[in-house]
This record gives structure tokens, sequence and C-alpha cells, in this order.
């Protein structure tokens, strides 16, 4: 018994480990070619060794880390260009939920829209995480407001494939004005009922964001 209750305790540190290093990295905190040293993170989540290291097997296996001899565990740089599948089904998924829910936008959504928007306008350049967060609030709200259930299961069901995206705002900090500009824009345009307007804007947004991201991408490469 006691053997299964330490087993079940190592798993829980080695998942405690996972969660918050895939995190670090997804919110770049660690960044693309950035050594992680096992000793350092392991005092940082006040585990030992050991969980690290699996955690770090399994991010390994899911292409977030890489172990180079002689150097040890590397956060691998993100690469979006090789996202252009992902990004082109998304486009005509959000596109034509946007249009959707520009026609069908219930009243009290748009104040809830609003308020998000508010307060993306009020938070500073280096608060990344944050903007993300409202960021992905505010597109959640828009497509849920579509009306179809199976468009909106859909779009939720590719979102992680590209969990790194969603942080834009921390790995490209010049994003966060032209952004809520940008949502300001896409707002008026659903205040306006303006189901075209609203699309077109919002396709523009995405794409402006996806460039930015094979850009940097890019330039880590350098």
């Amino acid at each position: 018994m006691q053997n299964i209750i330490l087993s079940q305790l190592i798993k829980t540190k080695q998942q405690l480990a996972y969660e918050n290093i895939k995190a670090a990295i997804t919110q770049g905190e660690y960044k693309g070619g950035q050594k992680l040293v096992v000793t350092a993170m392991s005092k940082k989540l006040g585990v030992s060794n050991i969980p690290v290291r699996e955690a770090l097997k399994r991010l390994e296996s899911e292409g977030f880390v890489q172990n180079t001899p002689h150097l040890g565990f590397v956060v691998t740089p993100p690469d979006f260009k090789n996202y252009t599948d992902i990004f082109a089904v998304r486009q005509l998924l959000e596109g034509q939920a946007t249009f959707l829910a520009t026609q069908n936008m219930p009243p009290n959504i748009l104040k809830k829209l609003k308020k998000i928007l508010e307060e993306m306008k009020r938070i500073g350049p280096t608060e990344g995480v944050k903007v993300a967060d409202l960021n992905h609030q505010f597109h959640d709200l828009l497509f849920a407001a579509c009306g179809n259930a199976i468009l909106y299961r859909l779009i939720q069901q590719i979102w992680p494939i590209c969990p790194r995206a969603k942080f834009i705002f921390s790995l490209v900090p010049s994003m966060i004005p032209i952004s809520v500009k940008e949502h300001q824009q896409i707002y008026a345009l659903l205040e306006a009922k303006e189901a075209e307007g609203a699309k077109e804007a919002f396709l523009k947004h995405k794409q402006r964001c996806y460039e930015l991201l094979v850009k940097y991408s890019a330039e880590l490469a350098l």
C-alpha cells in the first residue's frame, strides 16, 4: 500500500511539473533554444529532479523540448510556418462563426465583449499572458454566439493543436496595441450588425497574427 501511495505521489508531482513547464514554454517564459536546467527547475517547483526529468521527457515527445547531446534539454523553437494548414482551417471555421454571430448577437453577449475590450485597453504592453487570456475570452464568446453548436465545437477542438499561438502577445509584445485596435474595429462592426465587414475585419486580424508568428519563428532561426 505504501508503494502505491508513493507511486501516486510521484505521478502527481510529475503532472504538476509537466503542466508548469509546458505553460512556461507556451507563454514565452522559456524561450526557444533556451537550456533547461533540471536542478534549478526542481527547486523552483519544489519537487525533486525525478518528476522534472519525466515531465521533460513527456514534453520532448510532444515536441516542446529536445534532448541535445552534451547540452541536455533545450526548448524547441516554435516554427509557425509549418501550421499553414491549421491556419487555413481556422480561417474558414472562425470566419464563418464571426459572420453568423454578427447576425445573431444577443445584446448581453455584446455587453460582455465590450467589457472584455475595455479591460484589454487598460492593460500594459508587458502583460502578454493577461492579454492572451482576455483575447481568448473575447473570441470564445464571439464564436459561441454563432448559433451553430457543431461549428463552435470544431473550433474548440482545433485550438489546442498549436498552443503556443495563443500566447502571441508574450512572444510578440508589439502586437498588443495593434490587436486592441483591431478588436475595436471588429466590435464596432458586430455592434452595427455588419456581418460581412466583421468577418473581413476578423480575417485580416488573424492573418496579421499569423504573419507575425511566422516572422517571429524566422527571427529565432537566425
